[in-house]
């Protein structure tokens, strides 16, 4: 959805202009922050894409996909704060116990 919206980021701001209405529109800080949320939340999508396929044995995947989540809920240098937080919080209990 976020993707979607991002995509589609011209399209909004000129509708919300051509129409009467209450809704405020987003700032450029907003429209920055949803584009760090959506990147966040990549490596989620991609492990529920592999462990919701139905033409493969999936259990044979679940512990590389824990692997890859821990590395990817690592904070960096880079992390702004929100994006720092929800890394510290957001990993399920399985991939902070997980260990490699």
């Amino acid at each position: 959805m976020i993707q979607r919206l991002l995509a589609n980021k011209d399209a909004v701001i000129l509708s919300l202009a051509s129409h009467k209405h209450n809704v405020v529109p987003l700032a450029d800080s907003k429209w920055n922050k949803l584009s760090g949320i959506q990147k966040l939340l990549e490596p989620f999508e991609k492990a529920s894409k592999l462990l919701g396929g139905e033409k493969y044995v999936t259990i044979s995947v679940v512990l590389p996909i824990l692997a890859y989540l821990r590395r990817e809920m690592t904070t960096t240098d880079d992390d702004t704060g929100y994006v720092r937080k929800f890394k510290k919080r957001a990993p399920s209990p399985a991939i902070r116990i997980y260990t490699y």
